[in-house]
Formats: structure tokens, sequence, C-alpha cells
């Protein structure tokens, strides 16, 4: 085989199948003669860890790429991440499970490039000059050119293919495809990994990009590594599985991050984990911690950094600065005050190399939590850079809200607001820096009071719209913290803040808090002889106590609002008052007073002219007349008759809410009469008229509503996946307490169906929550039902620990016998 030319003669370089590995020289010719058995310097791979964890889908995808049998199989694969996230790990136990199923029985050649290593950084033209050393060629006889030496390395791969004796290269840490590129193998039957920072995208190959490890994956490689350095019992993860997952998260689930932890807490086993995690809870001194000897985290990014250049450094360093968790490329050439272009250059070449990540949409960068670190470490906090660039981004970020809320507040798209195109784009905008927004609440209130209050109110408008109560309740108390630091009318301010504040509260389900939050709001306006405000704060109050179920309190509360409104001869804020009086007297079980209060509020609203006042008060009466304990179809006709009207002023209003809680109301009419039909079919208009305004919460109640017709109606399977659907809801909006309930409920419905298995999950999942609550009947009754089911699937020891434990909690008294199989009999409140 020709491979090249020496002046003047050809020089041939022939490989044949021998017991030698040794070079044969035969004159001019090079004959090196292929071993039966690969030598060390061929098969010496690194160890393997056996504290590898997760990482299984990589490696499935790596080996399907590998395989030969595979027609479409890309014999080079670029495995490229971040240092520290197991690039080379993944290539070592892909490659041995590859070689396991013979893939490579000609062996495996490892070469460690060192491509970030200033110091000990490894040439090509070097390395294969001791691969071809390796491979059994003479040193006299490697050429000195690395395009020659490239062609003799793969012409001894080609004849090790021939002979049946593939060969797997693993091209460890290369600074870029450059430097891979005179190891890539040009034989499809060699197969070859290479490890990177970068992505490089120029290879021809499979790429590879390798994140950090899941918290489940980081937890199970800590308790893995302390098990192997001091033995399974004396591991401790067990016994505080909380601390090990907030270790692995202040890792940001690095693996070597997570290693050096090991070896770290392994020399003190009987430090507590707890303690551990307080030394790491210092951002500022993290990555000093992070260190074990010679092996550091910092050092293995100091590499990275230094192969930047200036700008590149400079955006790396200021990026950073952003207190979310992304930025996108606008704001980022706003930050490093620079050409839109030129930034995102920079930025690509970052992402390139590992140093930032792509992000969740198109021009969106992010930092992995530790490499954001040891970049605001790199910056000169406090200097003239530093400062201006925290002021620029800070600034931009105030405009572009404020500019939003104008929008969020426009009554139509109109072209003359300023910043956006139109209240959709406002929308879209902050539903994209929503979390940097957060941040900037939390990190900038001390400097820029009044602009963080502001802000705090415009993402507190901005959650109302997206029904995400319970979000706004630390934003706002956020804020509330920085009242005092504003010189010029912070009372106003203040007023401002508690007010959304406690409805945030209230919407959240967080009554008590928002009592104590109304409460200061009517000492001040009764200091300030506001008597009209201080008559709505006390409404609220009493609409708070409703939702908590303190009816006494409830009373008190609006009937003091009612006497404010008499005694100041303010109609409407009295007939407010009596809606919610009536409401009260409703859900106290009160008929003929609720109906007679509705009433009362219909008429103040009608002598006003206010329609959707008076439509809310009808609403009001067929709620009430819903109640009644006896129903006949000529309450449905007068029902009918009541909210006809409402409907009309609801659908001129264009209030689709009120319009779908008037066909709510329908529904319950209609199965109290056993329309079973008729009442999905309102339920079914309500949640859906509910779900197009966005009231994720309004949609959940008509779900649990439409799941107890299901029920009566004997469709347990429908009342299944009504219940689900509401849980959903619930749990995205904090309230927990009916997602239990609701999830209770579908374990009930499962048992009775025969679903035993099914129901073990919703059940687990509604103990969740009675666990921490006070609620001692219903945490039996779960018990007692999860504690059947268990019985049925053969859980016996889990079975009676549960039951046990559900008739300790009824204190000895009267349940189903245990014994009984809980198909059938489960238990309701």
């Amino acid at each position: 085989m020709q491979i090249g030319r020496i002046v003047g003669r050809v020089t041939k370089n022939t490989i044949k199948g021998g017991v030698f590995f040794n070079a044969v020289i035969q004159g001019r010719d090079v004959v090196v003669n292929l071993p039966h058995v690969v030598t060390p310097a061929l098969s010496g791979l690194p160890p393997r860890s056996s504290s590898f964890t997760g990482r299984e889908h990589e490696i499935s995808v790596a080996l399907r790429h590998m395989d030969p049998e595979n027609p479409n199989h890309s014999p080079v694969i670029v495995v490229s991440g971040m240092a520290g996230v197991g690039k080379t790990e993944l290539a070592l136990q892909a490659a041995e499970r590859a070689r396991s199923r013979g893939w490579f029985p000609g062996g495996i050649l490892f070469i460690n490039l060192r491509g970030y290593d200033a110091s000990t950084h490894t040439d090509p033209h070097i390395a294969l000059e001791g691969l071809l050393r390796s491979l059994g060629l003479p040193p006299e006889r490697v050429p000195s050119e690395t395009q020659d030496r490239t062609r003799v390395y793969n012409s001894i791969l080609y004849e090790y293919a021939n002979n049946g004796r593939s060969l797997l290269i693993i091209v460890d840490n290369a600074a870029d495809a450059n430097h891979a590129s005179a190891f890539m193998p040009a034989d499809r039957r060699v197969g070859a990994i290479v490890t990177s920072r970068n992505m490089c995208s120029t290879l021809d190959a499979h790429i590879m990009e390798l994140n950090a490890l899941s918290s489940q994956e980081s937890t199970e490689f800590l308790f893995k590594t302390l098990s192997r350095k001091r033995g399974r019992n004396k591991s401790r993860i067990k016994e505080d599985i909380d601390s090990a997952k907030t270790l692995a998260d202040m890792c940001g689930n690095l693996p070597l991050a997570i290693h050096i932890l090991g070896s770290l807490v392994s020399e003190d086993m009987d430090r507590p984990l707890s303690d551990v995690v307080a030394e790491l809870a210092q951002e500022r001194t993290r990555l000093d911690e992070l260190g074990y000897e010679d092996l550091t985290v910092r050092a293995a990014f100091d590499m990275s950094y230094r192969k930047l250049n200036e700008f590149q450094s400079k955006v790396f360093r200021l990026v950073a600065l952003n207190p979310g968790h992304e930025i996108n490329t606008q704001f980022a050439t706003i930050v490093v005050d620079s050409n839109f272009r030129k930034t995102r250059e920079a930025l690509k070449q970052l992402a390139r190399v590992h140093l930032l990540e792509k992000g969740s949409g198109h021009d969106r960068w992010r930092f992995h939590d530790l490499v954001r670190l040891y970049a605001r470490q790199m910056e000169d906090v406090g200097s003239e850079e530093w400062r201006a660039a925290r002021n620029r981004l800070f600034t931009h970020y105030m405009r572009a809200a404020i500019e939003a809320r104008e929008w969020l507040h426009a009554s139509s798209d109109e072209d003359s607001l300023p910043g956006f195109t139109d209240r959709s784009h406002a929308i879209a905008w902050l539903d994209a820096e929503y979390q940097n927004l957060v941040a900037i609440v939390e990190s900038a209130g001390s400097k820029y009071p009044k602009s963080v209050s502001h802000l705090a109110r415009t993402l507190s408008e901005f959650l109302e719209l997206r029904d995400r109560h319970a979000e706004k309740v630390p934003i706002l108390r956020k804020a509330l913290d920085y009242i005092d630091l504003i010189e010029d009318d912070s009372t106003a301010r203040r007023k401002g803040i508690l007010g959304a504040l406690a409805d945030a509260l209230t919407a959240a389900f967080m009554f008590k808090d928002a009592v104590s939050c109304y409460g200061e709001l009517v000492e001040i306006y009764r200091k300030e002889h506001n008597r009209h405000a201080e008559g709505i704060c006390r409404m609220r109050i009493s609409f708070a106590y409703l939702k908590w179920d303190d009816l006494p309190s409830a009373f008190a509360a609006v009937e003091g609002a009612i006497d404010i409104f008499q005694s100041e001869n303010d109609r409407k804020g009295e007939a407010e008052a009596l809606g919610i009086l009536a409401t009260a007297h409703l859900h106290a079980g009160h008929i003929s007073e609720a109906l007679s209060g509705y009433r009362r509020k219909m008429e103040i609203h009608r002598a006003f002219g206010d329609q959707r006042g008076e439509a809310d008060a009808r609403s009001g009466l067929v709620a009430a007349v819903s109640a009644r304990s006896s129903y006949s179809s000529s309450d449905l006709i007068l029902i009918q008759k009541i909210l006809k009207p409402a409907l009309d002023s609801f659908r001129a209003l264009n209030d689709k809410e009120a319009e779908a809680r008037i066909h709510n109301n329908l529904g319950i009419a209609a199965r109290k009469l056993g329309d079973f039909n008729a009442s999905i079919l309102w339920f079914h208009i309500a949640g859906r008229m509910f779900a197009d305004s966005g009231a994720r919460s309004e949609e959940a109640a008509v779900l649990l509503n439409l799941a107890d017709t299901y029920r009566e109606q004997g469709d347990r399977e429908q009342e299944v996946v009504a219940r689900m659907d509401a849980a959903a809801i619930l749990r995205r909006a904090g309230d927990f307490e009916k997602e239990s309930l609701a999830l209770g409920e579908v374990g009930v419905a499962l048992l009775i169906l025969g679903r035993t298995q099914e129901a073990l999950d919703p059940l687990t999942r509604a103990l969740e929550w009675a666990a921490r609550a006070s609620d001692i009947k219903y945490k039996a009754v779960l018990l007692h039902n999860l504690g059947n089911a268990l019985r049925e699937v053969g859980r016996l020891q889990e079975s009676e620990a549960a039951i046990e434990e559900a008739h300790s909690l009824f204190g000895g008294c009267v349940l189903d016998d245990p014994n009984v199989s809980s198909i059938g009999q489960p238990m309701r409140e």
C-alpha cells in the first residue's frame, strides 16, 4: 500500500498479520506485524468510576451510533459539555460497554490531548508520534510531517479493520475540532469518541451535548461515592436525604463537584451533612470549598476562561451580573455596552466552549450555577466597569417593565404606547423576563426602592392576569420591606402594596396573613378618617374569614362594614357588604337570610342602574335557591327566570367569568333535579369559559362540581378524569389542601372501580398534604383507604402500619373492619 513518498523514491508501508508487534525492517520498506493480542499500550485506559450514575439515555445513544450492524451508525461521536460534567467518564463507560459487546476486538486506544491546560497541552504532531510508536512503528521510521503521520496512522487502523480487529479511539479533552481532526479514522469500521468543551461542529460526527445530572442522579452519585469510600452503612445519605439533595444542588449537579464533595465528606464521617450545607451556603466561598488536594472546580473553569479573548472575557464576566437565570442577546448587548452582532458572536463562542448554555428560546442564554459564581468572582465588584454595567442592566429592565405595565392597562392595542408593538407583545416579554424581574425585586430594592416598588406592582398585575396568585406573595412582601426607604409618599405606596399583598394572600388561600394585612390597612384608613376605604377593608376581611371557614369573625367584620357604609350613606358600599353578608348566611345554612340579603343587594344596584351589581345579586339568589334541602322543577323555573336578565347583562358587559359562574350554578341546579346530562353540559360550558379567560382556580372548582355529577350518575371513570384535571390545576395554583381532597376522592373512585394499584399514587399524594395539616379525621380516612389498597396488592406490612395509624388517629372509635377488602369499602368523610 503506497502511503506517500520521500524525494526520489517510493516509501511503502506494509502491514501484515503476525505474532510480533514490533517493526520488522526490510530495506526501505516498513513492515508492521499485527499482534494477536493488543498490547497494554493500546488497551490501557484510565480507570472507570465505580460510582457512575445515570446517563443511561446518553450511553444508549452512543452505543446506537457505534453499533457496526446499524446501517446509519456514525463512527465518530463528539461528547461535548462544560468542565466537570463527566465527558471522559461517559466516553469510558460507553467504550467498555461497546467492547463487552464484541464491537472493537482490536482494542481501545486512549489519547488525552489536554486541550485546556496550557502547560501540558498536547500537540497532535507529537501525539501522533507516540501513537505510531505504540502501534509498533520504529522511531526512525515515523514520518516528520504531521500529514504523513496521519496517513500511516490511518493505514494501521485500516489494516486492523481488514483483519477483523477494528479499534475504538478515544480522543479526550480536545481543545476544538482542529485539535482532534488528525486522529479521526478514515475507515468507518473504526470508531472514535471525542470529548471536548467545544462543540467541534466541523467534525463529521454525531454531537452529544452533556448536561448536568438530575437532582435525583446527583444524590445517588453522592451516595455511591461515600459508600465506596467508607462503606454503605456509613454513608449517612439515607439518614439525611434532604441535606444530601441540597448539597447536590449546591454543586450544580456537576459530577466533578459532587466527586470532590464526596471526598471531603468522607474524611469526617461523623460530621452531620447539615453542617456541610451550612458551610457551602455562602456563594462567595463555595468554589473555594469545592477543592480536594489538587482537584478543584475553580481550576477546571480557569482553563476554559484563559482560552477566551479580551472581549469574550468581558462578555462572560458582565453577563453574569444578570440577576435571573437567563438573559437575551439584546440585554446582554446593553450590559456590555457594545453592538448586537459582536455581542451575539461572543455569546455563541461562550456557548461553543460550554461556559454558557442556550436558554429557553432563540437568542436566550443561561449559566450553569457554578459557572455563574465563577464568572461573578472574575469581575472586580465595585469597579467602575461593574457599576456602569449593573446600572445599565437595571435601568433597561425597569424601563421595559414600566412600558409593559402601560400595555397591561391599555383598553385596546393603541399604537401610541411606547416600547412594544401591542399588548400581547408586552405580555410575552413579561413571560420571558419574569425570573429576571423577580430577581431584581429580591436584589435591588435597597438601591432602587421606588423603582422596585413599581416593578413589584407590575409583576403583581401580570401574575393576576396569569392566575398565579401564590407567586405574588413573596414579591409584594419583599417590596413592602423596601417601602420605608422611599423618602417621598411612602405611606401611599405602603397602602398600595399592602392592599395588593392582602388580596394576593386571600387568593393564595393564606387567610390568616391576609386578615393581618387588611387589619393594618384598617388602622391606616381609620387614622386618615377614610371611612369608605375602611369599610372596603372590613368587607375583604370578612371575605377572607369566609374562605377560612371562620363564620363568627366573618359576620362581625361584614356587619362592621355595613354600619360604616350606612353611617356614610354609601349605598353602593352597603350593597356590596350585603352581598358578603348574604354569602356568609349561605355558608352557615341560613337560606332565608341569604335570600333576603341578595334581594336587598339587587334592589340597591337596580336603583343605581348598576347592571353588573344587579346581575351578581341574581347569581347569589340562584346559589341560595339551589342550596335548599328540598328541590323541585318549579325551583328550576324560578332559577332560570332569575338568571336570564343576569346572563343578558354579563353578555352585554362581555364578562365571561361572571357568565361562567351562572352556568356553573345552572349545573348545580340541574344535578339536584337529577338531570345529569343537563348538569354535565352546563359544567362543560362553565369550565371552558373559565379556562378561556385564564381563571384556573374557578375552572378547578367547576371540574370538581362536574366530578360530583359523574359520581351521582355512577360514571366513576369520568369522575376520575375530572378530579385529576382539577388536582393538576390546584397544584399549579398552590392550593394543596383542595388538591389533596381531590386526590383522596380519586383514590376512592379507583378503589370502587377495582383499579387498586392505580389508587395507591393519588392516595399517597393526598397524604403528603394531610400529614402537614391539622385535619386528623381526614388523614385517618386516607390512611384507612391506603391501608386496604396496600393489602390488596400484597404489601401487607405497609398495610398493617397504615391501618394501625388510622385507628390510633381515630382514638379507637368505630371504623370499617380493617380486614374487609378495600374493593367497594373505601371510607369517605
